[in-house]
């Protein structure tokens, strides 16, 4: 069961930094790479906020992937804690019996 356990606890953290760090590669990538103004020819005509406020235009798909980021680092933290929880609670009942 110690198997089990380290390996929920595993993927939890692993999760939360593979979140962590798409999160800030996406946020900073996009905040020194992309265009401050509309670019109609390359077609990033999409409006977004990224790192600390900086607005830059991108694409529909690269949209999607820095609000996927988001998502994933939105869930990263309540998803490792539940399992580091869950992990704790199973250890501690069988400990105490």
């Amino acid at each position: 069961m110690a198997y089990a356990r380290k390996t929920l606890l595993l993927f939890g953290i692993s999760f939360l930094f593979l979140s962590l760090v798409s999160y800030t590669v996406v946020h900073l990538g996009y905040a020194y790479s992309m265009p401050r103004t509309p670019d109609v020819k390359r077609g990033r005509i999409l409006e977004t906020s990224v790192n600390h406020g900086t607005i830059v235009f991108v694409t529909e798909a690269e949209l999607r992937r820095k609000e996927l980021a988001e998502r994933a680092l939105f869930l990263g933290g309540p998803v490792t804690l539940g399992v580091i929880a869950f992990v704790q609670t199973a250890h501690g009942r069988r400990a105490r019996n």
